[in-house]
């Protein structure tokens, strides 16, 4: 997770110059065409911003998490928030969240570096709530110079879960791990070399990302029994995939590739744009929404758009939209169903697709 912020902030600085242009926000903010309408609904946020995930239930409930261990909820469309859960390990942040139905969620986290002299690594954890997010408590925790990085399950209600960093004598770089029991045990599945960063399953068939520099994703086609090396895309690193039945999307920082076969070979598109994508919505076979920013401003204090990229056919066609001055790039979305949802640019912004 620490290389992954680093190379963040390298990306960002590497295009800033010294003029400063900052972004002007309107509560009011509405856009709309004929495929798609935003509307700012609150721009208020819980105390703590520095989100890394979000799950919505339906139009009024949803989940957030942070960096700095905390769980947020809201009852009224992002209006307000109240604080449902907070990590009592210093500096062990929570890094994804998922349901696997309206009641049951599991939150995972960890650090696998630590700064300082004699300093402890406070190692990964994994959340349980089976209230809809009101209450929260640890299930798993494992010490050592690990963490927890993502969480997902396969047809059959399995949980499996990447742990990246070296824990007691096996000194591989990461694990998928995995649990039969709701996430109360786990077992090992695979020792991997490099590390991983995303995992979900589509039916029976699991995938999860990583770049270790001779193939972009694992593979499993046996509801994640074994993992193996698939597609080798030009890009370094996907930074997010969904499927719908056999179909699949995944992005590179700024390409687009579709699947046809349930991930066994991928085309990259004929879709070049100068946004940079940050997150997926794969809404049905045809409708998919890719979340992002424009290019940066320029400057000390440079900043980058908000912007999209939709297609309702597939992928044969795409619109795209960059709010310049408007809102800051779009880093995270969640989709309650195939037509709403809402996503957060520095403000909650509510998604309708026509």
């Amino acid at each position: 997770m620490k290389n992954i912020i680093s190379i963040l902030l390298l990306l960002v600085f590497a295009v800033t110059g010294c003029k400063k242009d900052p972004i002007v926000k309107s509560k009011a903010f509405s856009f709309q065409n004929s495929a798609i309408e935003l509307d700012v609904v609150s721009t208020h946020k819980p105390s703590s911003s520095n989100f890394v995930t979000m799950h919505f239930f339906n139009d009024s409930s949803g989940i957030v998490i942070s960096y700095d261990g905390k769980i947020y909820k809201t009852y009224d469309k992002c209006v307000s928030w109240t604080l449902k859960y907070t990590n009592p390990t210093p500096n062990q942040p929570l890094n994804q969240v998922l349901f696997t139905d309206k009641n049951i969620g599991y939150a995972v986290g960890g650090a696998n570096w630590c700064n300082g002299s004699g300093c402890k690594c406070p190692g990964g954890i994994v959340l349980k709530t089976m209230d809809a997010g009101e209450t929260w408590a640890p299930i798993f925790e494992l010490q050592g110079e690990l963490e927890f990085n993502g969480i997902a399950n396969n047809s059959k209600g399995d949980l499996f879960l990447i742990q990246n960093g070296f824990s007691g004598p096996n000194k591989s770089k990461s694990q998928i791990l995995k649990s039969a029991d709701g996430g109360t045990s786990w077992t090992l599945v695979s020792n991997f070399d490099y590390e991983l960063h995303k995992i979900i399953f589509n039916e029976n068939v699991g995938f999860c990302t990583v770049n270790n520099g001779n193939t972009n994703m694992l593979r499993s086609l046996d509801n994640g029994d074994t993992w193996n090396n698939t597609a080798i895309l030009t890009e370094y690193r996907i930074i997010d995939m969904a499927f719908k039945n056999n179909i699949g999307f995944c992005v590179t920082y700024n390409s687009i590739y579709k699947t046809l076969n349930n991930g066994e070979t991928w085309a990259k598109l004929n879709y070049v744009s100068n946004y940079s994508n940050l997150k997926l919505n794969l809404l049905s076979e045809n409708s998919c929404l890719i979340w992002g920013s424009g290019q940066y401003s320029g400057g000390c204090f440079g900043y980058s758009n908000g912007a999209y990229s939709q297609t309702q056919n597939g992928g044969l066609d795409w619109t795209a939209n960059e709010f310049k001055k408007i809102m800051g790039g779009i880093r995270f979305s969640s989709f309650y169903s195939a037509t709403e949802g809402y996503v957060f640019a520095d403000e909650w912004i509510k998604v309708t697709v026509r």
